[in-house]
């Protein structure tokens, strides 16, 4: 049977739905096979296949479409490089990730909600230091614009970094927040929030430069 593109990309979009990254590679070479280019759309459901493959998201394959369609003259629009940069945050990879995120700024594209969302986890996930205040920094710069609302996902990442820095009165604040602006916090913004209050543990050298002090 011939096909044409919208078939094709239909079934690229199945592909991502199920995670199904093999059937979607495939997809782009049969496309290619029958004669017809495949377009940002085509990419960018094959890419989110890959982001959403189990047991582990294929980065590898999700950056290599994402070259592959730009030296194919095709300009990958934000939704693409969210679905790169998320299937390289769940494979651990948070520096390719952020430098993903940069690139598409670099492209002239601006950071909605979700991309921001991606960012914020990629600092979570990433050994850098400073990593949390980074979150919540993003996370402050997002309140403050007019043109942006942060979702749960970002109000969970802020939490999350306000837990890891025992910063209750900053989760207090973003809590309080919530609940005048939306979005409604869940249980796990609660939990988090929870969490901040905790006492800090010291980190394992001081508590190694106590011992021998001592």
């Amino acid at each position: 049977v011939k096909m044409n593109v919208v078939p094709f990309n239909a079934a690229l979009h199945a592909c991502a739905r199920v995670g199904d990254s093999h059937g979607a590679i495939a997809g782009l070479d049969r496309m290619r096979r029958e004669g017809w280019a495949p377009n940002v759309v085509s990419y960018t459901s094959a890419i989110a296949a890959c982001e959403r493959a189990r047991p582990k998201a294929d980065w590898r394959s999700a950056v290599a479409l994402l070259r592959e369609a730009k030296e194919t003259n095709l300009s990958p629009n934000l939704l693409t490089y969210c679905s790169v940069a998320s299937a390289c945050v769940r494979a651990g990879q948070w520096e390719t990730a952020l430098a993903l995120m940069e690139e598409a700024v670099a492209a002239g594209l601006t950071k909605d909600e979700v991309a921001h969302q991606i960012t914020m986890r990629a600092w979570l996930s990433s050994n850098s230091e400073g990593r949390y205040d980074k979150v919540l920094s993003i996370l402050t710069d997002m309140q403050k614009d007019p043109h942006l609302t942060p979702n749960i996902q970002c109000y969970s990442s802020g939490l999350q970094a306000c837990a890891r820095l025992g910063r209750f009165d900053w989760a207090r604040s973003l809590l309080n927040t919530m609940h005048a602006q939306g979005p409604t916090p869940d249980l796990f913004c609660y939990n988090q929030a929870l969490a901040a209050c905790a006492p800090r543990q010291p980190k394992p050298h001081l508590q190694s430069a106590g011992a021998a002090a001592a």
